[in-house]
This record gives structure tokens, sequence and C-alpha cells, in this order.
């Protein structure tokens, strides 16, 4: 084992849940790559190191990799998506935390519940220089591109309220989806401009509702004899 085997092993902490360490339908060795996955996931928001990567690392055959990711991703533990250039030949794979008990039965169209294909190009795997905080872990996929840490969601909640957080999340969502646009930091991005838009959404909703109440009346009906005593002299 050479001095980089041993930072990468000894230098990073990795995140295990109950769901996953008590999971008999895993095997142990694919329990400790969930953690190795979410130790490699703090920078980004996922990790993109290869089966290559993976196979030296726990001296297993690369095809032994890609079986146990596969595996993890059949229990919606991990989310794979393969990303594509013009010729359709594979230019990355990125591999997501997707163990959130209220999202585990979304299926999203971006992030490919497929077989894990095993790579022939090596890629540097994308280990953060800094030990993960724990206050913040991996962050988590709260729509189809949409990453935030727990405590970011949580705090947006607290400051704008669940409706307009989830909608900030959507327009986001739908943003980055038509555009094909990337952000670093999806928390930073809803901040800068992204809250902005959905409070003049929800005003020109609030304006349209009271337009319309306003509109909303019908006739009254009057019988013939109710106006006679006004015209009595």
């Amino acid at each position: 084992m050479n001095n980089e085997d041993e930072i990468i092993r000894c230098g990073y902490y990795a995140v295990i849940p109950a769901t996953v360490r008590y999971d008999n339908r895993l095997k142990y060795p694919e329990r400790l790559l969930y953690g190795e996955i979410t130790a490699l996931s703090n920078k980004q928001g996922y990790c993109f190191a290869s089966n290559k990567y993976f196979s030296k690392i726990y001296d297993v055959s690369i095809t032994t990799i890609s079986r146990w990711i596969s595996h993890l991703a059949e229990l919606n533990y991990v989310k794979v998506e393969i990303l594509r250039n013009d010729k359709n030949e594979i230019t990355e794979r990125r591999i997501y935390i997707f163990d959130n008990p209220y999202l585990q039965n979304n299926q999203y169209p971006s992030l490919q519940n497929c077989k894990d294909p095993i790579y022939t190009n090596d890629k540097d795997n994308n280990i953060n220089n800094n030990i993960i905080n724990k206050k913040t872990g991996a962050k988590i996929l709260y729509a189809e591109n949409v990453f935030l840490y727990k405590y970011e969601y949580e705090d947006l909640v607290a400051e704008i309220g669940k409706d307009k957080t989830d909608e900030c999340i959507k327009q986001l969502s739908l943003y980055k989806k038509s555009t094909g646009k990337n952000y670093k930091d999806d928390m930073a991005t809803i901040r800068l401009w992204v809250i902005d838009r959905v409070n003049k959404i929800f005003n020109k909703n609030i304006k349209t509702t009271k337009k319309k109440s306003y509109l909303n009346y019908q006739s009254r009906c009057y019988n013939d004899n109710q106006f006679d005593g006004l015209y009595a002299n």
C-alpha cells in the first residue's frame, strides 16, 4: 500500500447510516463502499471516482465493484447518472447518495437506475482535502437536479416558508433542465435570484386571485313588490 492509499484510507470520514449498516440484503463490502462514496461526495455533492479507483482500494476486480454499485442503486441507496457527449460516448459517471426515506420511491429521468458500466478511461477521484463537516454530511437530491444540504433546506423553510422553498427548488430544477446549466452551489443560486423570482410568482398569483374574487359576483334578484315602498307618496 503506497502513501496515497494510506491518506485515502485514513484521512476522511465516511457516513454509513443505520439503514445501510443493518440492511441484510447488502454484503458487508457493499456497505463499506457506500461509506466510501459518501466520503468522496463531500466536495461536489456526488462522487465521480471510477470503478478502477475503487478496485485498487478494495483489492477486487472492476467487475465486482460494478456489481456492488449496481446493487446499491437497485436498493435506492445511490443513484448513478451517466453523462455522454454528442457522439453518445460516456464522458463521466456521477454517483449520488440517495437514501432519504422521503425520496427513495421517486424516479428521476436524468438519474438512470441502470447497470453500472465498466470504465475504460480512469478519472481522478474527487477527494476533498477537508474532513467532512458532521453538520452537513452529503448533499441531498431535492429535485431532479437540485442538491442541498439538509440544514440548507431547513434554513430556507424557516426563512421563507415551505411552499416558497419547494417552489424555489422546482424553479431552479426547471431552469437547469431547460438551459443545461449547472452551478457549483445550488443554495447560493437560490439566494442570488431564485427567491426573487418565486416572490414575484407568488405576488402575481395573489393579485390574480384577488381580481378573480372581485369579479366573481352574482346579480341580486329582487321581487317587484320590494320596491313599492320606495315610490310611495
